[in-house]
């Protein structure tokens, strides 16, 4: 299916990204959490958007949301697209991926099936928790550097129905 997509026309990267978090992610939730992961494979550039990308990103976080992206910048030097795309992917805790050219895309997706297959869920609650809709930052370290560890830079609180 990859090998049958055409690029053209204007890009509304945010637009997509905070629409389908907005519409479909945060919106279906069901008894049972579920794991939530969103692969992007575009250039990165956007020139068409609504919202910014930090609005994006924010929604990919209220929707806890996992960002992968596959960047389709064939050439060696790293552009303004593939520093977006790897933000996203950074601060919604996935990963960003760079084929050298379109016959190897797949194996970025063999790599975040990888990826999502050897996640663990850590769960804890803060002793001076609040219900206030803020967003709290993430700091997660692991003692042994054998080990990568990619986390979300951060969630938001629910908030109280009263608020």
């Amino acid at each position: 299916g990859v090998n049958r997509l055409h690029p053209g026309g204007g890009t509304a990267l945010y637009d997509a990204v905070y629409t389908a978090c907005r519409d479909k992610l945060l919106s279906e939730r069901g008894q049972e959490p579920v794991r939530k992961a969103m692969v992007l494979i575009s250039d990165g550039n956007d020139n068409v958007s609504h919202v910014y990308q930090d609005e994006a990103i924010k929604e990919c976080q209220r929707a806890e949301t996992i960002i992968y992206a596959i960047s389709t910048n064939w050439t060696p030097s790293r552009g303004k697209g593939d520093e977006t795309l790897t933000q996203m992917a950074e601060e919604t805790g996935g990963q960003v991926f760079f084929p050298p050219s379109v016959e190897e895309m797949s194996n970025s997706f063999h790599d975040i099936e990888e990826a999502l297959r050897s996640q663990y869920a850590l769960i804890y609650t803060p002793a001076d928790f609040k219900e206030d809709g803020a967003f709290r930052p993430i700091y997660l370290y692991c003692y042994d550097r054998s080990y990568i560890v990619r986390t979300r830079k951060g969630y938001f609180a629910p908030k109280s129905p009263s608020r």
